[in-house]
This record gives C-alpha cells, sequence and structure tokens, in this order.
C-alpha cells in the first residue's frame, strides 16, 4: 500500500467537525445524567426486562373484640346504692324496690356480685 492509497482512503472516510463533537458532547453529557440518576440507556430493539407480578398482601385478622359482661338489675341496684351513699343493697331491698321476686338468674347474679 502506497502514501497515495492512504490519502485517497482518509479523504474517503467523513471528516468530524465541530458539530459532530458537540452532539457527542451532548450525548456523553445525557448519557452520564442517566447513569447518576440509576436510569439505563434503552435502544429500540432491546427487551424490556419482565415485570414481577404483584402478590397481594394478606389482609390482617381483626382483633376479637372485648366481650363485655351484660349489666343487669343487680349490678344496677349495686351502682345506684354506692352512688346515693347506702352502702350495698340486701336481697329483700332489690325485691321491695322491684315489687316482684327475682328470677334464679338474678338471684345467682347477687350471690356472684357479693
Amino acid at each position: 500500500m502506497s502514501w497515495e492509497d492512504i490519502l485517497k482512503k482518509k479523504s474517503r472516510t467523513k471528516s468530524f467537525s465541530a458539530y459532530d463533537a458537540g452532539k457527542l458532547i451532548l450525548d456523553r453529557a445525557k448519557f452520564a445524567r442517566n447513569k447518576f440518576r440509576g436510569e439505563k440507556p434503552t435502544f429500540r430493539y432491546m427487551p424490556k426486562p419482565p415485570k414481577p407480578t404483584p402478590t397481594p398482601k394478606p389482609k390482617p385478622t381483626p382483633k376479637p373484640k372485648r366481650q363485655i359482661p351484660a349489666r343487669t338489675i343487680v349490678d344496677n341496684y349495686f351502682e345506684m346504692y354506692a352512688s346515693q351513699g347506702k352502702g350495698e343493697p340486701t336481697m329483700q331491698d332489690i325485691i321491695r324496690e322491684e315489687g316482684r321476686p327475682l328470677t334464679i338468674d338474678e338471684e345467682q347474679s347477687y350471690y356472684n356480685r357479693k
């Protein structure tokens, strides 16, 4: 290969202009910015990475509600006597104020309360 062939070959190649240099700098800055942000440059034919399928979160189980015991007539009388400053009611006081005999459940709650 002679020096003439080398000169002909160089003249056939595209010359590098100032416009190309500016474009190259902008491309490098864009790539550096993407790299800094954690982004990857995308290519036209590059396959996209598969997205993971979202897994549904299990619903939290609700806490059991606190069971509040039902208030009875006897409980009401104990509270009423305490607020009036009369002390604790007797079975006879409750029967007299109710005007009827107490049921078995009410008597049982009275003895449990005492």
